[in-house]
């Protein structure tokens, strides 16, 4: 039995049984509108707010505002954020703090969807081992 998790603002989910994603890279973060509402663990996103000392990292419920130095709205957000889907390259995304409402910058490396989706299996695995356990100490 597998979890079910929301789909990346970058990887739409489709019918493909190799990744379930539509695109060939990701930022891994999945959006409400243009606010973060979930960072995925091991993605670009999620590895700009482990960098110690780092300034502008994400954080969920921040709103993005621009992106490669455009402006983006809840309609074009996720595509600006998809630009050329080309996995290696860097967005520079512009984001409001959910906080302190303070505009912040931030450069995230575009990875491939297919090490995400690994990523996302392992951990729907390591819960299913994890919720097992529990139920076999109960």
């Amino acid at each position: 039995r597998l979890v079910a998790v929301s789909a990346d603002v970058l990887s739409v989910p489709t019918q493909s049984t190799a990744t379930g994603f539509s695109s060939r890279s990701t930022v891994g973060m999945m959006l409400s509108g243009s606010v973060i509402d979930n960072i995925l663990i091991g993605g670009p996103a999620y590895n700009s707010q482990q960098a110690k000392g780092k300034k502008g990292t994400l954080a969920k419920g921040d709103r993005i505002v621009r992106v490669d130095g455009k402006e983006v709205s809840e309609q074009t957000v996720k595509q600006a954020l998809i630009g050329t889907d080309v996995p290696g390259t860097v967005v520079r995304v512009t984001l409001v703090d959910a906080k302190t409402e303070a505009k912040k910058e931030v450069e995230l490396k575009r990875m491939a969807t297919e090490r995400i989706a690994d990523k996302r299996r392992m951990f729907e695995f390591f819960t299913e081992i994890k919720d097992h356990i529990k139920k076999e100490q109960k």
